[in-house]
């Protein structure tokens, strides 16, 4: 279950998939698959050092089978962040949580990339 981070200055929440290879493996698998873990952690890297460019984002450091959750603190990196998937050759799951500044709750919406757009409903 997907909670709010500790940071209150963090807002947006996105899921980064793991490569095809990897995806929904449990630990079971990956204690015998080290070269499966090695392309987890090389994913995980490219994923921090593409952090690094945009102000304020956190990766949390507990595994989901699904990929790597990060939050942005800014619309507009996150934003940057899902145009720029193609070209940094990494996949964004096409769904968005926003904490709510009205009542704190977390509203989760799907969006599409559409050339240079992102359509959110």
């Amino acid at each position: 279950m997907l909670s709010k981070p500790k940071n209150t200055d963090l807002k947006y929440h996105i899921v980064v998939e793991w490569p095809p290879s990897c995806r929904n493996r449990n630990v079971k698998t990956l204690r015998n698959r080290p070269d499966l873990v090695y392309r987890l952690n090389e994913h995980t890297k490219k994923c921090m050092e593409l952090a690094k460019t945009y102000s304020n984002v956190k990766i949390e450091s507990e595994y989901n089978f699904v990929g790597i959750r990060m939050w942005f603190r800014s619309g507009k990196d996150v934003y940057d962040f899902i145009l720029n998937q193609n070209k940094n050759e990494i996949k964004v799951i096409p769904e968005l949580y926003v904490v709510n500044g009205l009542n704190n709750r977390l509203d989760k919406f799907f969006f599409r990339v559409e050339g240079s757009e992102i359509i959110v409903y």
